[in-house]
């Protein structure tokens, strides 16, 4: 709710004039200039809870959910009452911030300030797209675009593309009743107000703490527990119905090759397996995707390493995760 609260209150703020609008890198400089301020506050980090809602509240308003949600529906968004389109822009805003506070704390756990590069913007009067790298925890780099339109006086996020994956992309798989089919408003409504979000940073039942958001070195509690074996996650089978639709058997001529590690219904399994596989320095992508299973379609988040353009030496990596206990199989995208 008070995400919502906060998703109105700037649309009404939207309406004042204002006599120099900021430019699309600038209003990114703010917004991460004040998150920064909270993920630096000692007071806010010592209650992950409290931190958690002062992120919500400046990423939040930072998004353009209308547009966001008109790009993930298409030709539908038109069809629906302003009711509905109000509805459904506010629930995603909501998920939209939680998407992106998963992916980017993955990489970058939020218990301190975002080390942020501007790498430059490409800008319109009325949109821009501007590249950014945010710093990891090893030190290296990864890259993120924010896609940014500015329907009146104020720029606003409508996308943001992570590693080559684009949040509206995934939300566009999950709108769809069948794999690679036409975006839904039914099902991605039902998606939206089922599904607590693609979040791991204590947004569960009961708003229990995470890593993502406590420093390592301030906690004294018992040892934490080594990670879980994958088979202890208990990923999602691949049936081979899913195998059929995820990694066609018979390929014509290929341009890319990706491994795919689990499928899990639990985002949360999917983020932690991602983070075992980046600590081993693996390109690790986590992308939502739905397949058949038992006569029904499920929503998964699927944990995939590359893309290669050599089969030899996608295999061989996949030869090294059986032998390390996975249970990976070869994806191929072609021409």
């Amino acid at each position: 709710m008070a995400a919502m609260v906060a998703f109105a209150v700037v649309f009404g703020l939207s309406a004042c004039p204002s006599a120099e609008p900021e430019s699309p890198t600038d209003t990114l400089r703010a917004m991460f200039g004040s998150l920064n301020d909270r993920l630096g506050d000692a007071a806010l980090r010592s209650s992950p809870t409290e931190l958690r809602a002062a992120i919500r509240g400046v990423l939040v308003p930072s998004f353009d959910a209308r547009e966001s949600a008109r790009l993930v529906l298409g030709n539908e968004w038109q069809a629906r009452t302003p009711a509905e389109q109000e509805e459904l822009a506010q629930l995603l805003a909501d998920h939209l911030e939680r998407s992106y506070v998963y992916r980017i704390s993955a990489r970058s756990p939020m218990y301190r300030a975002l080390v942020v590069g501007y790498l430059g913007e490409s800008a319109d009067d009325r949109t821009a797209v501007v590249r950014t790298t945010v710093t990891d925890e090893e030190g290296g780099r990864f890259l993120v675009d924010y896609r940014m339109i500015r329907p009146r006086d104020r720029w606003g996020i409508y996308d943001v593309v992570i590693d080559g994956g684009s949040l509206v992309a995934n939300y566009r798989t999950l709108a769809a009743k069948t794999t690679g089919g036409p975006p839904s408003y039914a099902v991605l409504l039902a998606r939206l107000r089922g599904r607590p979000g693609e979040v791991a940073v204590g947004e569960g039942a009961g708003e229990q703490p995470s890593s993502a958001l406590t420093p390592p070195e301030v906690s004294h509690a018992e040892p934490s527990a080594p990670a879980p074996d994958i088979a202890a996650d208990k990923p999602v089978e691949s049936t081979p119905g899913e195998r059929e639709a995820l990694a066609p058997a018979a390929p014509g001529p290929a341009t890319a090759y990706w491994i795919q590690v689990g499928a899990y219904k639990s985002q949360e399994a999917a983020g932690d397996l991602a983070a075992r596989l980046r600590a081993q320095r693996l390109p690790v992508t986590v992308e939502a995707g739905s397949a058949p299973s038992a006569g029904q379609e499920v929503v998964l988040s699927r944990v995939r390493i590359g893309p290669f353009t050599d089969r030899a030496q996608a295999m061989a990596l996949i030869h090294h995760l059986q032998t390390s206990g996975y249970r990976p199989f070869l994806a191929v995208e072609n021409k």
